[in-house]
């Protein structure tokens, strides 16, 4: 009798062998392929961010040279530029200038928040560039 008990020992412990091997293969499978899986959802994260801050960067660019009354393109017709000027509209660019020069880049709890904020307030001052730019266009 003592025999087949050994042998069905081993049925008793089963589940918990099979489960003890499958947590090593997932634990071995996640270390090699964590850091990888890690990056490119860091890399796009970034991306979706930064192509936003782009975007604001290059509006900026444009507002800020049309607001200078300066035109270094050569192919733009006179009557397509209108100079943004006034007070309010150079303190939005202003506002907006400080906002988007100044994002931090780092991944630290600080810094995302830093960053919505900034993108945030950002935004909202874009819409009031352009709808500045917009009014001052028509009434011209």
């Amino acid at each position: 009798m003592d025999a087949e008990d050994d042998l069905f020992d081993s049925l008793l412990t089963l589940e918990t062998s099979f489960y003890q091997q499958g947590y090593n293969e997932g634990l071995n499978d996640g270390l090699r392929s964590g850091t990888s899986e890690g990056t490119q959802f860091g890399l796009q994260t970034g991306f979706q961010r930064f192509v936003s801050v782009g975007i604001l960067q290059g509006r900026w660019r444009v507002w800020k040279e049309l607001s200078s009354g300066t035109n270094s393109s050569s192919n733009t017709a006179a009557d397509d530029v209108v100079p943004v000027g006034g007070g309010r509209s150079t303190k939005q660019l202003q506002v907006l200038t400080e906002l988007v020069t100044g994002i931090p880049t780092e991944n630290t709890e600080d810094a995302v928040e830093e960053y919505e904020s900034r993108m945030k307030r950002a935004k909202i001052g874009g819409r009031r560039c352009s709808g500045a730019r917009q009014r001052r266009r028509r009434n011209y």
